[in-house]
């Protein structure tokens, strides 16, 4: 028997606590730092993937240059010896250095092919209807998912342009007395959105990007519908 219970100078250690890793439904690959409270039942911070690539331009001088020296580079590799000799359609890289394994998905065309961006990116080569689709794409995502801008406008593809020329024609036929498309033509699904990915209702913008192509010079022209004028401006460089 002891007045005072006995004192243990041991102390239990205690087992090692384990670190709780998120399950494969809750990783994401734009998240790297994970703390105590990630679990199915936590909520989880907001992810914003990017929505188009303009995250510079080459205009302003603003512009990741590591990012434009390997482009530069690699656009330049495997060039034939006189490759600014061949014509717009010929191959200008060696043999099986002008095809890609994957094709590469720029959301309306798939390019499996260097020489596309060959002629986008040298001086003097012809851009057929698949680059201005490509680029008017990619500026009609700019506008749309830009924050801030105060200039608010779409584009339309190529097609756009004869398919007005198809109605000015029969306009011209019929004397302008009556209207020659109805808000089911193609040209109201433009208007409406319907027509394109990342398009934007008219009645939402001010502007309308239009390319025109001038068949016989081999040339691009820039037609802007205004809405807000209703005018149309037509640029050439």
């Amino acid at each position: 028997m002891h007045d005072q219970p006995t004192i243990n100078n041991e102390q239990t250690l205690l087992p090692t606590r384990r670190n709780r890793r998120p399950g494969p439904y809750n990783i994401s690959p734009y998240l790297t730092n994970f703390g105590s409270s990630t679990g199915s039942s936590s909520s989880h911070p907001p992810i914003f993937e990017l929505k188009h690539p303009f995250i510079f331009d080459l205009i302003s001088d603003k512009y990741d240059i590591p990012l434009w020296d390997v482009f530069r580079s690699w656009v330049r590799d495997g060039l034939l010896t006189k490759h600014d000799k061949k014509k717009h359609d010929q191959d200008h890289y060696k043999k099986h250095l002008d095809d890609f394994p994957v094709a590469i998905n720029l959301g309306v065309l798939l390019i499996n092919n260097k020489n596309w961006f060959y002629n986008m990116y040298f001086e003097g080569q012809l851009l057929n209807n698949s680059h201005i689709d490509v680029i008017f794409y990619y500026l009609r995502k700019k506008a749309k998912y830009e924050v801030g801008s105060s200039y608010k406008y779409t584009t339309v593809d190529c097609v756009f342009s004869s398919k007005i020329s198809s109605i000015w024609k029969k306009y011209l036929d019929l004397d302008g007395d009556v209207g020659c498309a109805d808000e089911k033509h193609v040209i109201g699904e433009y208007i409406k959105g319907y027509r394109m990915h990342a398009a934007i209702l008219w009645h939402m913008v001010d502007h309308v990007f239009v390319p025109v192509h001038v068949k016989d010079e081999f040339h691009w022209v820039l037609a802007v519908i205004s809405l807000n004028d209703k005018r149309i401006n037509v640029y050439d460089s």
